[in-house]
């Protein structure tokens, strides 16, 4: 097991400096230098732990991460879309899932995160039974775990739909970007607003006793009021919101444009979200991106496959679904970032080979002109892949949006680490929530 700040924290709490000093075997002006410096934590060797290598937090060294887009199809026409451009109505075969999910659970090497994406899945709902009572044996028999959990619009809640997620134990997580017009790029196939569709879903699964937790992209809309949302949510009583970029795959020109969000105000909305725990106004939903980029300051793991500090993860780690093809990351659905044929591969390990896996893998901060000389470059991790590849075309840059985000926040969020423990037992407690 590896240092990270929180152990630090707890290691020394109620000792004396000369305590701390005989624990740690190193002057107190060294451990006082440490704590005021958050990246230094984990430089730190603590008794019974390894120190940091410089080269990266650790990354799992097998498969664990399996996006099928069991449909290409959907019962809303959201403007933003990325899916709707990348590969129309495609959708999946249950031999094809069958056989993706076993080839996953083989690559894996304790057990395997699968996520039913589309399009809207729930319009395959019998398809996502089949292949989740089929994850569920297989794995049993292999020995392995299996964490089920499915994408959705939440529009499609029949009975049959939440006994099936009983059932199954099947997480939810729920695209929606707000209340109200804050929902507006969010419409069905007449332009018709969804979100009291949506909020009627939400409400039928809570009264079921299911946890909802939800996504919402950060578009021109909704980028000044994201804290607004966040208490939103906290009294609709959602587990988790997750804030996911806009991303200009598919939206090219005028419309594109017309949609992104400021990176000024997701910024300073960010910000608020901060200060918002801080003073615990924020307390009853988890926040996700505020806790992985506290994990980028606090923890030798990685925060989430999406911001990782080394190489990139996708073809290597994850891989998304569509029929018979295999693509390194659903947000990455571009000839460039194809890996092959379903068919062809007898486990997804294989993929870890790729050329486009290593040419993803290749992908470190060092090796980007803007972050070399930026004291961030070990926290931020280069900004987001799918972003640099969608906004300049090129995977070997950083995203200029992000990188903006990034600056204004860390140093923030670095502060308010500094001043009390709300932030870092906020994040623990997700922490815990995550590793089960």
């Amino acid at each position: 097991m590896t240092a990270t700040g929180i152990d630090l924290l707890s290691l020394l709490d109620g000792l004396t400096r000369s305590q701390a000093e005989d624990r740690l075997g190193m002057p107190w002006e060294q451990i006082n230098d440490a704590l005021q410096d958050p990246i230094a934590w984990d430089l730190i060797e603590l008794p019974g732990h390894r120190r940091r290598e410089l080269a990266g937090r650790k990354r799992g060294t097998s498969f664990a991460l399996l996006v099928l887009k069991v449909t290409g199809h959907c019962n809303l026409h959201c403007a933003y879309c990325y899916d709707a451009t990348a590969h129309g109505g495609s959708g999946l075969t249950a031999e094809q899932g069958r056989d993706a999910i076993r080839k996953a659970i083989d690559a894996s090497s304790k057990g395997l995160n699968l996520v039913f994406h589309g399009g809207e899945p729930f319009l395959v709902l019998d398809l996502m039974e089949e292949l989740s009572s089929f994850a569920r044996h297989y794995a049993a028999e292999q020995g392995k775990s299996l964490k089920l959990s499915v994408q959705t619009n939440g529009t499609l809640f029949s009975d049959e739909a939440v006994s099936f997620l009983e059932d199954q134990e099947v997480g939810v997580g729920v695209s929606v970007d707000g209340p109200g017009s804050l929902n507006a790029f969010r419409v069905d196939h007449s332009g018709a607003a969804t979100i009291q569709h949506v909020r009627k879903g939400i409400e039928r699964l809570q009264s079921a006793g299911r946890p909802v937790s939800v996504v919402t992209v950060i578009t021109s809309i909704n980028a000044a009021s994201l804290y607004d949302i966040v208490l939103q949510f906290q009294d609709w009583s959602i587990r988790s919101v997750k804030f996911s970029p806009f991303l200009k795959q598919g939206n090219e020109g005028p419309t594109g444009r017309r949609m992104a969000p400021d990176p000024a105000e997701t910024a300073m909305s960010f910000i608020r979200i901060i200060d918002g725990i801080s003073t615990g106004e924020i307390h009853g939903i988890i926040v996700e991106d505020i806790c992985e980029l506290i994990a980028c300051c606090l923890s030798k793991s990685e925060p989430s496959i999406c911001r990782p500090s080394g190489p990139c993860g996708a073809g290597r780690d994850m891989v998304a679904v569509y029929g018979d093809d295999l693509f390194a990351c659903d947000c990455l659905v571009h000839e460039r970032f194809r890996l092959g044929k379903l068919g062809d591969v007898a486990s997804m390990g294989e993929l870890a080979t790729s050329s486009t896996a290593e040419l993803l893998g290749a992908r470190r901060t060092e090796s980007l002109s803007p972050c070399r000389h930026c004291a961030l470059a070990e926290i931020c991790g280069g900004t987001m892949t799918c972003r640099a590849f969608w906004s300049n075309g090129d995977v070997f840059t950083a995203d200029a949006d992000e990188c903006r985000l990034n600056q204004e926040v860390f140093p923030h969020l670095l502060e308010k680490l500094t001043e009390s423990r709300v932030l870092a037992d906020y994040f623990l407690s997700w922490d815990r929530a995550r590793r089960g």
